[in-house]
């Protein structure tokens, strides 16, 4: 009944049956909007996958460091890194086009009394800088 309506409204035998501009706009600019929704969610896990892999490898970094590294060995005499912070030297390391930076740090581990013992903390800082 509505499209003898229009037929006889118009003069020409049409049917609604396409979209119109404005329907046309509003499908481009929701789809628009999902596409850079999904980009963007692209975009930040590809950043984030980035950033675990440095961050996996600057944890092997310092385990290695802290496994095979001649100035930490436990020796008789005190004048070595565990004992005299001036002889901690740090290294730099490149690894998968990424510069890492290990350094040490020691002290003397205390009792709850709060007296020396021959213990000793080594605190190992990995840094590096992400470009991407």
């Amino acid at each position: 009944m509505k499209q003898a309506r229009l037929e006889n409204l118009f003069g020409w035998g049409c049917t609604r049956s396409g979209m119109t501009l404005i329907e046309g706009i509003v499908a481009m600019a929701l789809l628009i909007v999902i596409g850079t929704g999904l980009i963007s969610i692209f975009t930040a896990s590809q950043r984030l996958i980035y950033h675990s892999g440095s961050r996996f490898a600057s944890s092997s970094l310092g385990r290695m460091a802290i496994e095979s590294s001649n100035q930490l060995s436990v020796r008789a005499d005190t004048d070595n890194c565990l004992y005299n912070q001036s002889k901690c030297a740090g290294a730099a390391i490149s690894l998968n086009g990424m510069d890492y930076t290990v350094n040490y740090t020691t002290s003397a581990v205390t009792d709850p009394s709060g007296a020396a013992t021959s213990l000793r903390k080594v605190i190992i800082n990995v840094t590096w800088n992400e470009t991407r």
